[in-house]
Order: structure tokens, then sequence, then C-alpha cells
């Protein structure tokens, strides 16, 4: 919860929650850059983690639901290597090359992990009714399993949209995902609610 609270107060986020899997999210309604002049433009997709093979598939998908969306999605790897993300003048120069209008970023910013007490439970076990002997002495048997905790981690995940023309930030969102799930098909699900809040924010063409 303190994460999330900081979180939205970095990005000015306490306007309110969305009504997708984003906690909360913010949209710069001083935005000068109209949805429509955005059609078939590139928007370059990054994803800023450690992970190699995770970055490639996240921005792939990021990629993808732009593209669905009526841009060009253009996964950052394409441009930057893990490397070079740091440099900041050759990020300028990279994006000015291939005439990028916007920037999608995604960044993990903090976990959280919460211990869920299973409680224990007991019941009589019959092995086997094949034969005589492997059921015989073993009917009346009282099985226990103890009690237990377990524990479940949620990564916090903070998402923004920069025209890079206007140098500007458009939109930011904060969301939880839930390690518990495939990581893959976690991301899968925020990325398309990325897309779904930017286009109700009138940010996409479709």
């Amino acid at each position: 919860m303190i994460l999330r609270l900081a979180a939205a107060a970095a990005l000015a986020l306490l306007a309110g929650c969305s009504s997708s899997g984003y906690d909360s999210s913010w949209t710069n309604t001083a935005a000068s850059a109209e949805p429509l002049e955005l059609e078939g433009k590139p928007v370059a997709t990054f994803l800023l983690a450690p992970s190699e093979d995770m970055r490639r598939a996240v921005e792939t998908m990021m990629s993808d639901q732009m593209s669905a969306r009526g841009v060009e999605g253009v996964p950052g790897f394409t441009l930057l290597t893990r490397a070079q993300l740091n440099d900041r003048d050759l990020a300028r120069q990279r994006l000015a090359q291939r005439e990028v209008a916007g920037v999608l970023l995604m960044r993990p910013m903090g976990s959280e992990l919460r211990a869920r007490y299973v409680p224990g439970r007991s019941y009589y076990a019959n092995l086997g009714y094949d034969t005589l002997w492997s059921y015989w002495g073993v009917w009346g048997q009282l099985t226990h399993e103890p009690g237990h905790y377990d524990v479940d981690q949620k990564i916090y995940v903070e998402t923004l949209y920069y025209s890079v023309p206007d140098d500007m930030l458009l939109w930011g969102g904060v969301t939880s995902v839930d390690t518990q799930n495939d990581l893959g098909d976690t991301f899968s699900k925020v990325v398309m609610d990325t897309g779904r809040e930017m286009r109700q924010a009138g940010l996409l063409p479709r």
C-alpha cells in the first residue's frame, strides 16, 4: 500500500482509479497532440528491467498492442541495447533517426510480500480397494496435514507515455502484478490494459 501511494503521488495519480486493471492513472489534459495525428506513426516501447529475455518479450507485446491501436509499434530493443538504455544522447539520436512520435515506458518499481495461512486438515484415507490386503488395516487410518503459510508476491509496475516532439508526459499509470501467475501471461494482460486505458484517454487512434 505504501509503495502504491508513493507511486501515485510521484505521478500525480490521485485524480482517481481507472476502470481497467490499473490501480490508478493520470492523463495530461493540456496535451497538444491529437490522437488521429498519431495514425501510422512510430511509437517506441521500452521495458526497463534487467532480464533481456523478458524485456524483448514484453516490448514485442507492447509494440503489437500499439500497432493494433492504429500506430506503428517499435520494440525498444530494436533501437537500443540494454547497455545503451542509460545513454540519453544516444537514445535521443536513435529516436530522432526513427522519427518516433511517442515513447511508452514500463518499469517494475517495487514489490510487496503477503503471508497467507492455509489451515491444516484431517481425513480418513483408504489407500487401495483393488485387493483385500491393500485395503486391510487402513480403512480407519487417520491422516493429518498440518497448516502452513503461503507467501504471495506482488510487483508494482509503472507505465508512462511521452510525446517525443513535445517532450511531454501525456499519460501515466500504476498497476500491480501477482507473481503467482505466469509473468508472460500477466504482462500480456497489463499491456492490453495499457492500450485500452490510452485509447479511453484519447491518446491512441483506436
